[in-house]
Formats: C-alpha cells, sequence, structure tokens
C-alpha cells in the first residue's frame, strides 16, 4: 500500500481543530488507534495519573490492572515527528514505574506523525527487550491520503 505524505499536518482534514489531547481521547480518532493496536476502546481510560506523571492513555483490564500504556507525540496535528521528550516519558518514566511495571502489562503504543531514524533503532532495540519480557511494542504512525487522516502501524 502506497501512503503519501510524510509528516502529514490535519489541515483539511475533519480532524483539523484537534492537536495532541484529541488524538489522545478523541472517540473518533482514539477508535482509530485502538483498531490498528488491538486494543480495546472501552477500556481506554484517558490522562492517566500515576506517581511519576500523566500516561496520555492506559488500557485496563476488568480488575483495573495497566495492561496498555499509550503514548502520543506533540505537534501531532502538525505531523511532527516524535520528541526525545516523550519518547524518554514511555521508554524511561512510565514503563518503569511501580504502578506500570508489572506482570499484566501486554504493551506499548507510541503514536507520533513521524519518527527519525535513530528513534526507529532505538525502538527496535527495545522491542527485543521488551518481547523476553512478554511486552509488545507498536508503533503508529499518521498518513494523509486525499484529505484522510489514517492511522497506521508501521512496528
Amino acid at each position: 500500500m502506497s501512503l503519501a505524505y510524510v509528516n502529514p499536518t490535519f489541515k483539511g482534514t475533519i480532524f483539523e481543530n484537534i492537536k495532541e489531547r484529541g488524538a489522545t481521547i478523541g472517540g473518533k480518532f482514539g477508535k482509530m488507534v485502538c483498531d490498528k493496536s488491538e486494543i480495546l476502546l472501552h477500556d481506554m481510560l484517558a490522562e492517566y495519573h500515576i506517581s511519576c506523571g500523566v500516561i496520555d492513555g492506559v488500557e485496563v483490564d476488568e480488575e483495573g490492572n495497566i495492561i496498555s500504556i499509550y503514548e502520543c507525540g506533540s505537534g501531532i496535528h502538525l505531523g511532527k515527528k516524535l520528541d526525545w521528550d516523550h519518547f524518554n516519558k514511555i521508554f524511561g518514566k512510565y514503563v518503569f514505574s511501580k504502578e506500570v511495571w508489572t506482570d499484566h502489562l501486554k504493551r506499548i503504543i507510541i503514536l507520533a506523525g513521524d519518527y527519525d531514524e535513530e528513534m526507529l533503532t532505538s525502538i527496535n532495540n527495545a522491542k527485543s527487550l521488551f518481547t523476553l519480557k512478554g511486552i509488545e511494542i507498536i508503533i503508529l504512525k499518521t498518513f494523509k491520503i486525499k484529505n484522510k487522516i489514517t492511522v497506521e502501524r508501521i512496528i
């Protein structure tokens, strides 16, 4: 499948009036993220506060255990690449917090307009380590085709 536009902006699309929060908690956008991550939208909690910060979203099981964490890159509406601050939040700060680093954690999900090669290499290296613990890393990217934003899994 050929996808157009590197670093797609939301301008001229149904999502042109949303930013990072809308891509995190918006029902229509959130559904795209959940569909591509194979998680259940009705089990997602947005703006989830833990001891070391606020995770953009978590998926919880029936007992309230965190089974997935989700971080959306800043400037997603402008097609910006994932910044190192958001990368470090999810792979350094959040995942190893006492609330998240449990035997229940199954997925780490990141969404951005794009990623630089160094970051993708780091993510692939982290993926091999997290796989040993049974944790899947899912990397999502936005694309724009004929004024329609889509979310696709790239890792």
